[in-house]
């Protein structure tokens, strides 16, 4: 069976993201419909000749086939190898995470100040909210931003959440307060993570509406 003809089944994406992943589909392959010649009537009919099992192969594992005899039974096991950060079929060699060893597609690596990692590595060791990350786009293509209403109108965020977030940009040395004024700054490191973090964050609708919005009325002014 393909990647492709896997992706539109047997399993959904919620059974592929099943951290335990210990289920298997079955396809039990029996005698026929059993008549008197077959001896004992009721064993015959209940016992398969060959029982298929197809799973997903656990985090880490890359899958594959295997064999063996069960009471009898053949059993055929298959396991298939999805991506352990967006649980995708892998249709090639996976890239391999070298800090918790995820097998992933080349999509969802990524390289933080010269260290490659997995998405998951990122967002657990340089963790970094949506609402953050699309406050951090409007300093940047804003410039001189200072004030908060702007943020609410183009973002619809409360204002304790902007504050929330203001906070943890400035304690986690992304943003930078320019002098005693209300304008703030991207620093390096700053930069460095929105890097990062645009391969997760800026491919979903919202941030993409965003983005557009902000350069439509940074057209006008």
């Amino acid at each position: 069976m393909s990647a492709d003809e896997f992706n539109l089944g047997p399993f959904g994406k919620d059974e592929r993201s099943d951290p335990n992943r210990k289920w298997f589909r079955k396809l039990a392959k029996g005698n026929g419909i059993p008549t008197s010649e077959d001896g004992d009537y009721a064993e015959t009919f209940d016992k398969p000749i060959i029982e298929e099992q197809q799973g997903v192969a656990e985090i880490g594992q890359l899958g594959g086939k295997s064999t063996s005899n069960k009471n009898g039974t053949i059993v055929k096991k298959t396991l298939f190898a999805v991506c352990d950060c967006c649980y995708d079929p892998l249709d090639g060699p996976p890239a391999i995470c070298p800090l918790d060893r995820k097998k992933v597609h080349s999509k969802c690596m990524i390289r933080m100040e010269q260290q490659p990692m997995c998405r998951d590595c990122l967002r657990r060791i340089r963790p970094l909210s949506k609402s953050s990350y699309k406050i951090m786009m409007l300093i940047l293509m804003l410039c001189r931003l200072k004030d908060r209403r702007a943020i609410q109108d183009f973002t619809s965020m409360l204002r304790d959440d902007i504050i929330l977030s203001f906070t943890s940009l400035l304690e986690s040395g992304y943003a930078a307060r320019r002098g005693s004024s209300n304008v703030f700054d991207i620093t390096e490191k700053g930069v460095n993570i929105m890097l990062a973090y645009e391969t997760i964050y800026g491919v979903e609708k919202d941030v993409i509406a965003l983005e557009s919005q902000l350069r439509e009325y940074i057209g006008v002014l």
